[in-house]
């Protein structure tokens, strides 16, 4: 009898963990907020915490196996750009009114991209496990508590949890911590039980190795690109849909009699007849575009009034985008802060590649006159700037000035302020022909 109590137990912990499992893969359905989900995995985390001791140690080492696994990819997926979880953390201190500790935003960036991993590693290998067991526990508190409060006030779109790799929803996000802490809790009152597999020398130098290496690593990232690119501009991409379906264009008319309104696809609307013009109004159109959406960007030639206003203002995000020609787009998301010397190696290939009639465009999102003062005070006064938010710009490549090199729309190569090359290093016909993009 004690026997079967046993075997049955064994069951109920491996359903247990079947459940959080198939939890998480919901996850991907449920973007927004749900009460009926938010509810299971409430009971379920309270089932985890009821029963905390239910578990063998074949389940607790698979809980283990994938706390680690997660904190791994998840540190290592923001430790590979680490300036983009910078703009995440700096997002986060303006919501929160903390304006004064945005210069600390890049070190917690690479502090907490770093912690996240190697509390992976340890908890993988089985390092150390009641302290980084104690140490996960206290992280999923925090972070359950932070993404709780993102997805019920929404003051961060994007928490950047995944970074760039699987963008989540605000509440997918607080949904996938709450499936962590079931596992966590697994973990944390099983830790007692887990034998430690190596020495304590060895475990610090585990832990050393771990630190090291990973800033290492993610200062390489900073310096240069990352060296796995998950932005919307990565290399090879296509920015424009090569044949697109046809957008269709509906207007809505109202009755002028009765007030009825009616829809209409445009090219069947019979405003050309004028008995029944005379009847009905127009009250809006709409735009259909059945092709997925590649970029938000929106890039604007603008031209200004003495005291720095915009007159006028031409959108040319679909000339630039579809340009058949070689082009080179410079992003300098904030004039003051890029890097000069850089900008002059930029001037230099500047003035080469429009000798082989090339176009080369500046992207920024600063004023008007601290462009003006960019460019006398590197005495180029025909730099043509192209306008856009910083947050785009930021998302095209992770440096200031950064250089792209298109055609076709498909983006050839990117570069960073760190190896800029020279015009006649660059193989055009090469990466044309790499990405297909003649």
């Amino acid at each position: 009898m004690f026997k079967k109590f046993q075997i049955s137990h064994r069951i109920y912990s491996y359903l247990l963990l079947a459940l959080v499992l198939f939890a998480a893969i919901s996850i991907v359905k449920i973007e927004v907020y749900n009460l009926i989900f938010l509810i299971a995995l409430t009971i379920l985390l309270f089932l985890c915490l009821r029963y905390r001791n239910l578990f063998d140690n074949g389940s607790v080492f698979i809980a283990r196996s994938l706390v680690g696994l997660l904190f791994i990819f998840s540190g290592f997926v923001k430790g590979v750009d680490p300036l983009g979880t910078q703009y995440v953390i700096h997002d986060y201190l303006e919501a929160y009114q903390m304006p004064f500790f945005q210069m600390l935003a890049l070190p917690a960036s690479f502090f907490l991209n770093m912690l996240e991993f190697c509390v992976g590693v340890l908890v993988l290998f089985n390092v150390k496990i009641r302290f980084t067991a104690t140490l996960a526990a206290l992280m999923m508190l925090f972070f359950t508590g932070l993404t709780w409060y993102d997805a019920v006030a929404n003051p961060v779109p994007d928490c950047g949890c995944f970074g760039k790799a699987i963008v989540l929803t605000n509440w997918q996000t607080f949904y996938k911590n709450l499936v962590l802490d079931c596992l966590v809790i697994i973990l944390f009152f099983s830790a007692t039980r887990i034998r430690y597999r190596f020495s304590s020398k060895i475990e610090y130098s585990i832990i050393a190795v771990s630190i090291v290496l990973f800033l290492g690593f993610e200062f390489y990232n900073y310096k240069n690109l990352p060296l796995i690119d998950f932005l919307d501009w990565k290399e090879g991409k296509r920015m424009l849909i090569e044949n697109p379906k046809p957008i269709k264009y509906y207007v809505t008319y109202k009755n002028k009699a009765n007030g009825q309104e009616k829809e209409y696809l445009l090219s069947e609307c019979p405003y050309n007849d004028p008995s029944w013009a005379a009847e009905w109004e127009f009250v809006s159109r709409r735009d259909e575009d059945p092709n997925p959406k590649t970029t938000q960007i929106s890039l604007l030639s603008r031209t200004f009034l003495p005291t720095g206003e915009i007159e006028t203002e031409t959108d040319m995000t679909q000339q630039v985008l579809s340009n058949p020609d070689y082009q080179f787009l410079v992003v300098i998301y904030d004039v003051k802060k890029a890097n000069k010397e850089a900008l002059k190696q930029i001037l230099a290939m500047q003035a080469k590649a429009q000798d082989q009639g090339y176009y080369v465009y500046y992207l920024t999102a600063s004023t008007s006159q601290e462009v003006e003062a960019l460019k006398k005070e590197l005495n180029a006064p025909d730099m043509e700037f192209y306008y856009s938010d910083d947050t785009s710009l930021k998302g095209m490549i992770r440096a200031n000035p950064g250089l792209i090199l298109m055609k076709n729309s498909v983006i050839l190569k990117h570069w960073s302020t760190r190896n800029l090359p020279s015009f006649e290093s660059v193989d055009l016909e090469g990466l044309a022909q790499k990405y297909k993009a003649n």
